[in-house]
């Protein structure tokens, strides 16, 4: 049985897989019970099954989910001991986090980063993501963050997010 999970574009994978039972558990995995979802009509019905489905199968019978879910994906793959492929359309970029670790500490920044904020900036880097996960402790949304991006980036940025970029 083969198990292959391929880039689709900079938001999706697909998982491409024959093994049913497998489907089956990533499914379960990429599905979450809304809260509340017990009072619900179409629940009460048996219309609905109360969960929300991060996932949507393809015309091929593949799994679609979003790239950020792709590390719950190969954790079941390992811990089921199945062999995969993993397709990227980018590679990671290499970057020991001890180096990073480092870099963090000359910014001087008034506070101390929390552990996942600094793992979100780190994967963010390494996996050339701009998404992250609850990477920041700012209450105020009109603070201002100083980074540095290159002309490339910049320009991307501009381009394809409406947003309020100062140089």
């Amino acid at each position: 049985m083969s198990y292959e999970i391929k880039d689709v574009d900079e938001s999706y994978c697909d998982l491409v897989t024959d093994d049913i039972q497998f489907k089956k558990k990533v499914i379960d995995t990429l599905s979450i019970f809304e809260e509340g979802y017990q009072y619900n009509p179409l629940f009460r019905a048996g219309v609905w099954n109360g969960k929300k489905e991060f996932y949507s199968i393809t015309q091929e019978k593949n799994i679609r989910f979003p790239k950020g879910l792709v590390d719950y994906i190969i954790k079941d793959l390992k811990k089921s001991e199945y062999p995969y492929t993993y397709e990227r359309q980018t590679e990671p970029y290499v970057l020991d986090m001890k180096d990073f670790e480092d870099f963090v500490e000359t910014l001087n920044i008034p506070f101390k980063p929390y552990d996942y904020q600094i793992k979100a900036s780190y994967d963010m880097i390494t996996l050339r993501r701009l998404t992250l996960r609850s990477a920041t402790s700012c209450l105020d949304p009109e603070t201002k963050v100083k980074t540095k991006l290159s002309k490339e980036d910049l320009e991307f940025l501009r381009k394809n997010y409406q947003s309020d970029l100062e140089v």
